[in-house]
């Protein structure tokens, strides 16, 4: 299945291509159609997804056609949606089932070489929130370019206090300062905040923002870290318990915070609602084994979702730190100890579609 997949081309262009490419518009605009996964799992055309399943061997091989001209352009190419599951064909007469194949084949392939020209730089930034919240929106202010995403810990407009501490003297709006400094930065940025809560001043909400041009995206932690000792609960608002799943640059990101990644039943279900990338902002806080289960977890939920996993955590001595990205393979590709540190990464979209080619087990699945 392919989402929908748009190339600008100049208006004095006269290149078509076949299929189902559309006509230039202005701004001149080819538009590919396949089946609109949009976050549909193979297995699922029962849940509500974007765009209409390819029909017969007849639309493969006219989107195959249509992909394999893209590429021969080399042109900027930008995906809407989810990357790539199993193109799914009617059934035909004798002998159109082989064709079929054939086409499907084929057109698999070819996306994953026009995912390959898409990509994008991850830049996770390991720092210590400070208790002084100016302090903190003058870290994120100064946020370097250079990525297409920028990605800061947890609790990043304020540390948290002790365990089970009022944290609502330091919460804010989602126009607040601290969202106001986030928008300074040129690049799409993440980092966590405490937001007020209305409805229980006393207890505001662990909310991760994703700014991405005037986009905001809020998901609002919804496992409390009630374990080892702490109450976060006694603090912090739970958040609606619903996946939040946010496109950027080719890839769809499943927002998770901390504590969440000891539930694989909250990776899955962002995987369900198109995740190709998990990503984690955490204060993970050091203890006994404490790294190990970090490491661990985040290693498991890449290789059982075989999604990209980017997990960013404050530093020790308070944190572990460890912040890294791993691969649908569950390859790490970069990582960092337990000291303040940065490192970036691309992401490749093909690498997603192709794992999931040769690891069908999202299809596989019986529950």
């Amino acid at each position: 299945m392919v989402a929908g997949l748009t190339r600008g081309m100049s208006t004095a262009s006269t290149t078509t291509c076949s299929g189902v490419v559309s006509k230039a518009r202005t701004p001149a605009e080819h538009t590919l159609r396949g089946s609109g996964a949009c976050g549909l799992l193979p297995g699922e055309p029962d849940r509500p997804g974007g765009g209409d399943w390819i029909a017969n061997n007849h639309d493969l091989r006219h989107l195959a056609e249509s992909i394999e001209c893209v590429l021969e352009q080399r042109l900027p190419v930008e995906l809407d949606g989810s990357l790539v599951g199993t193109a799914q064909t009617s059934t035909g007469a004798a002998g159109e089932d082989d064709a079929a194949d054939e086409h499907a084949g084929t057109l698999a392939r070819l996306v994953v070489r026009l995912l390959r020209l898409l990509g994008m730089k991850v830049r996770l930034v390991q720092v210590a929130a400070s208790a002084d919240p100016l302090v903190n929106r003058e870290i994120v202010a100064k946020s370097a370019p250079g990525a297409d995403l920028v990605v800061f810990p947890e609790a990043m407009s304020r540390d948290f206090a002790a365990s089970g501490s009022s944290m609502a003297e330091h919460a804010e709006p989602l126009d607040g300062p601290f969202v106001s400094a986030l928008r300074t930065v040129d690049t799409p940025v993440v980092a966590g905040m405490f937001e007020s809560n209305p409805a229980d001043p006393q207890r505001p909400f662990n909310t991760m923002v994703v700014l991405h041009g005037d986009q905001l995206t809020a998901y609002r932690k919804i496992h409390l870290y009630d374990s080892f000792g702490f109450k976060e609960s006694d603090a912090i608002s739970a958040g609606p318990v619903m996946p939040t799943v946010m496109p950027l640059g080719g890839l769809n990101f499943g927002l998770m915070t901390c504590y969440d990644l000891r539930f694989p039943e909250m990776a899955r279900e962002l995987v369900r609602a198109g995740a190709d990338v998990l990503m984690v902002i955490s204060a993970w806080v050091a203890g006994p084994r404490k790294v190990e289960h970090w490491e661990t977890m985040l290693r498991a939920r890449a290789i059982e979702n075989v999604s990209f996993v980017v997990a960013v955590g404050q530093p020790g001595p308070k944190y572990v730190g460890h912040s890294q990205v791993i691969s649908p393979l569950g390859d790490v590709l970069a990582r960092l100890e337990g000291e303040p540190g940065e490192l970036a990464v691309d992401l490749d979209p093909g690498l997603v579609a192709q794992a999931r080619r040769d690891n069908p087990s999202l299809e596989n699945r019986r529950w």
